[in-house]
């Protein structure tokens, strides 16, 4: 099979990157010939992508084809710096799991592949149900792994698995994003672009209970995770430069400060972000009192009302960008926009003036955009 051909049977090989796509379309004569021409793609990244199918005896032959590269070529292994696992079904197939965590099963001819992978920097996680079984998935280590994403949709994730794998990454992870989020809020294109998500109008679910960390993260610079495990993290990341936190809806207002006090202590922290339910105008007022080096902030929530305590912020800390994700309603119009910002918080287009950034649902304050020459 050439290259043009696995590209119109909507095989992705792209230059650089390998994608095995097993879905109810791909026979394992296809997927058979995918592994025969991997060899030669060189990937710098190794994707697989589990579609609502269960691998069977009779899939063998693509098992025995990825054996045979991976015994053959062991730089594959070496090139790859990505690992993406995607599982949309109720259970993860047994091959993928083993593949990661390295047991030995007699269909998986990808054992301690986790081993092999010795140069994987990047390892995600996109779990659709019972998140559970994907606490199996943790149990992989990768000796230089820098960044990990660990999405669950609809599910708990287990507070010891997670710490479990934290604790195993401790001397290289720079990045971790955690999120157990509700399915039916969430729109799951958008977890593509993880890590580093500020997730639109998604709720948050309760994660496993059990979290304790016993080391330090000492290289961790990036935290996205729901507030609870932020405020565990943080004081063991002496380091960490950016948190970004996920609030329930029935989120109390001491549960924000609770989780500011213990960022006040991180000494590095300069990007805050919070997606949350609270009320708008203490949380802001809180952030300012506790956050008093924060440069950059993300906000989002439903209201206009989250720039009524801006020019207080920009008093009482160092704050230089602004993003703003607030409820569609109010940004729809411009005008609309204007009459209530100008009608509600006096003054608010001077601090706007003051940051060298302020972004607005997607429209990037600048002095040479022509919508906000209007507004300003």
């Amino acid at each position: 099979m050439t290259r043009t051909s696995i590209k119109k049977r909507g095989l992705v090989s792209l230059p650089n990157e390998l994608i095995l796509e097993v879905a109810r379309s791909c026979s394992p004569r296809t997927l058979a010939n995918l592994a025969a021409t991997s060899k030669h793609l060189k990937p710098l990244v190794l994707s697989v992508l589990y579609k609502d199918v269960v691998f069977r005896s009779t899939d063998l032959a693509v098992y025995k084809a990825f054996a045979k590269v991976m015994r053959e070529e062991i730089t594959l292994c070496d090139t790859v710096k990505t690992v993406n696992v995607f599982c949309f079904t109720d259970e993860p197939p047994i091959a993928i799991r083993n593949a990661l965590v390295g047991e030995h099963y007699f269909t998986n001819p990808l054992a301690n592949v986790g081993v092999l992978m010795r140069n994987v920097h990047t390892f995600n996680v996109y779990f659709n149900k019972r998140a559970s079984t994907m606490q199996h998935l943790l149990h992989a280590r990768f000796p230089k792994l820098r960044s990990s994403a660990l999405v669950s949709l609809d599910g708990d994730l287990g507070g010891q698995k997670i710490a479990a794998f934290l604790e195993g990454h401790r001397r290289t992870l720079e990045s971790f994003s955690l999120q157990a989020l509700s399915l039916s809020e969430y729109a799951l294109g958008s977890a593509m672009g993880f890590p580093g998500l500020l997730v639109i109008g998604a709720q948050t679910v309760q994660l496993g209970p059990y979290f304790t960390l016993t080391m330090t993260l000492p290289r961790l610079t990036c935290l996205s995770a729901p507030h609870d495990y932020c405020r565990l993290i943080v004081p063991r990341a002496e380091n960490v430069e950016e948190v970004q936190a996920h609030f329930r809806k029935e989120v109390r207002q001491e549960e924000l400060v609770e989780l500011l006090v213990v960022l006040r202590t991180a000494p590095k922290l300069r990007k805050f972000s919070c997606i949350s339910h609270t009320d708008v105008e203490a949380m802001m007022s809180a952030i300012a009192s506790n956050l008093p080096h924060i440069q950059e902030l993300a906000i989002e929530h439903g209201s206009p009302r989250i720039c009524a305590n801006l020019a207080q912020l920009k008093a009482m800390t160092k704050l230089e960008k602004l993003t703003v994700n607030a409820s569609a309603e109010w940004l729809v119009e411009k005008h609309s926009l204007v009459e209530d910002m100008q009608g509600q918080i006096p003054g608010l287009f001077g601090v706007i003036r003051s940051l060298r950034e302020v972004d607005f649902y997607g429209a990037t304050w600048a002095k040479d955009k022509d919508v906000w020459k209007e507004l300003l």
